[in-house]
Protein backbone atom coordinates (compact mmCIF):
# COMPACT_ATOMS: atom_id res chain seq x y z
CA UNK A 1 0.00 0.00 0.00
CA UNK A 2 1.68 3.27 -0.79
CA UNK A 3 1.75 5.89 2.20
CA UNK A 4 -0.34 8.97 1.10
CA UNK A 5 2.17 11.36 3.00
CA UNK A 6 6.02 12.18 2.61
CA UNK A 7 6.81 12.44 6.41
CA UNK A 8 5.35 10.32 8.94
CA UNK A 9 3.88 11.76 11.36
CA UNK A 10 4.12 11.28 15.87
CA UNK A 11 1.15 12.40 17.38
CA UNK A 12 3.13 13.58 20.81
CA UNK A 13 -0.40 12.80 23.17
CA UNK A 14 -2.93 10.56 22.43
CA UNK A 15 -5.67 10.24 25.09
CA UNK A 16 -8.22 7.13 25.34
CA UNK A 17 -11.41 7.95 24.04
CA UNK A 18 -13.63 5.02 24.50
CA UNK A 19 -16.97 5.46 26.07
CA UNK A 20 -15.50 3.91 29.68
CA UNK A 21 -13.37 6.94 29.63
CA UNK A 22 -15.05 9.27 28.66
CA UNK A 23 -17.98 8.92 31.44
CA UNK A 24 -15.56 9.47 34.25
CA UNK A 25 -14.30 12.69 32.41
CA UNK A 26 -15.53 16.07 33.36
CA UNK A 27 -18.58 16.99 31.09
CA UNK A 28 -16.75 19.78 28.26
CA UNK A 29 -18.56 19.10 25.62
CA UNK A 30 -19.12 22.93 24.79
CA UNK A 31 -14.82 23.07 24.63
CA UNK A 32 -14.61 19.89 22.89
CA UNK A 33 -17.68 19.99 20.83
CA UNK A 34 -17.90 23.36 20.47
CA UNK A 35 -14.44 25.03 20.48
CA UNK A 36 -12.33 22.20 19.42
CA UNK A 37 -14.94 20.76 16.31
CA UNK A 38 -15.12 17.61 17.99
CA UNK A 39 -17.98 15.74 16.23
CA UNK A 40 -20.70 14.78 18.56
CA UNK A 41 -20.33 10.76 17.31
CA UNK A 42 -16.82 11.46 18.85
CA UNK A 43 -17.56 12.83 22.30
CA UNK A 44 -19.92 9.44 23.11
CA UNK A 45 -16.06 7.93 22.74
CA UNK A 46 -15.05 5.41 19.73
CA UNK A 47 -12.93 2.15 20.30
CA UNK A 48 -9.26 1.81 20.14
CA UNK A 49 -9.65 0.15 16.61
CA UNK A 50 -10.84 3.68 15.51
CA UNK A 51 -8.52 5.64 16.80
CA UNK A 52 -5.92 3.43 14.92
CA UNK A 53 -8.26 3.85 11.27
CA UNK A 54 -8.33 7.26 12.33
CA UNK A 55 -4.31 7.93 13.39
CA UNK A 56 -3.94 5.71 9.65
CA UNK A 57 -6.14 8.40 7.56
CA UNK A 58 -3.83 11.03 8.92
CA UNK A 59 -0.80 9.74 8.56
CA UNK A 60 0.56 9.09 12.10
CA UNK A 61 3.42 6.52 12.07
CA UNK A 62 3.79 6.63 15.80
CA UNK A 63 1.96 7.59 19.01
CA UNK A 64 2.05 8.30 22.87
CA UNK A 65 -1.00 6.54 24.55
CA UNK A 66 -1.42 8.69 27.81
CA UNK A 67 -3.57 7.54 30.40
CA UNK A 68 -4.05 10.77 32.04
CA UNK A 69 -4.14 11.74 35.92
CA UNK A 70 -5.62 15.31 36.10
CA UNK A 71 -5.90 16.62 40.14
CA UNK A 72 -6.63 15.06 42.79
CA UNK A 73 -9.92 12.41 42.72
CA UNK A 74 -13.15 13.67 43.93
CA UNK A 75 -12.75 17.20 42.65
CA UNK A 76 -15.27 17.57 40.13
CA UNK A 77 -12.97 18.74 37.64
CA UNK A 78 -10.48 15.77 38.17
CA UNK A 79 -9.98 12.16 36.22
CA UNK A 80 -7.68 9.82 36.54
CA UNK A 81 -7.66 7.38 33.56
CA UNK A 82 -6.50 3.78 34.72
CA UNK A 83 -3.56 2.27 32.95
CA UNK A 84 -5.15 -0.91 32.43
CA UNK A 85 -7.21 0.90 30.12
CA UNK A 86 -4.83 1.40 27.34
Amino acid sequence: MKKKYDVAAIDAVVNIWTPQANAIRPKRDAFFHGKMKVKQETMKGISHAEMLRRMDAAGIERAFLIATKVGRLGHPACYHIPTRWS
